[in-house]
């Protein structure tokens, strides 16, 4: 059976969380499919954060395909690979993204790098992963360890959802 995703949803304006939660349930089609729990996740990420360093990009460390379209290595290739979700998803400066299953940082990163006044929240369900961003110290990047689905904003609104 198919499953169908949005790896990104750009609310194109200040909605809530919840409103783009709403607006991604309409929207997304999921068939027979068992979101991993917090168990799965710890038995496939929270190794060790330096097993994952051997293999995956020194400076991201983001952990899927990179675009290989004019790379001439893994790092570029997922420099390239953020880049594009970043503009698939309309991230602009002084915007307010969440990076759902955030990882290491990698995107979150980018996004503060590349687009001024912008701040990212990732969740993550990864006990490694969100001792590993929290060592950033980086005010315009917040971490929660907790599932998209029990996350709950306070105040903030948000301009891209990017997984």
């Amino acid at each position: 059976m198919t499953v169908q995703y949005l790896p990104f949803i750009n609310l194109n304006s200040r909605y809530s969380l919840d409103d783009g939660l709403n607006i991604c349930s309409e929207k997304v089609i999921l068939w027979e499919r068992k979101m991993a729990t917090k168990t799965d996740i710890a038995y496939h990420y929270d190794v060790d954060n330096d097993f994952f360093a051997l293999f995956l990009d020194e400076s991201f460390r983001a952990y899927s395909c990179g675009v290989w379209k004019a790379a001439q290595n893994l790092e570029q290739a997922q420099r390239d690979k953020l880049e594009r979700l970043c503009k698939y998803a309309h991230v602009q400066p002084g915007h307010h993204v969440i990076d759902v299953g955030c990882g290491w940082g990698g995107l979150m990163q980018y996004i503060v790098a590349n687009y001024p006044d912008a701040q990212v929240q990732g969740l993550t369900l990864s006990t490694e992963q969100f001792e590993y961003v929290n060592r950033y110290s980086d005010p315009r990047l917040k971490v929660a360890l907790t599932a998209w689905q029990e996350f709950l904003p306070t105040d903030t609104k948000f301009d891209s959802i990017i997984s």
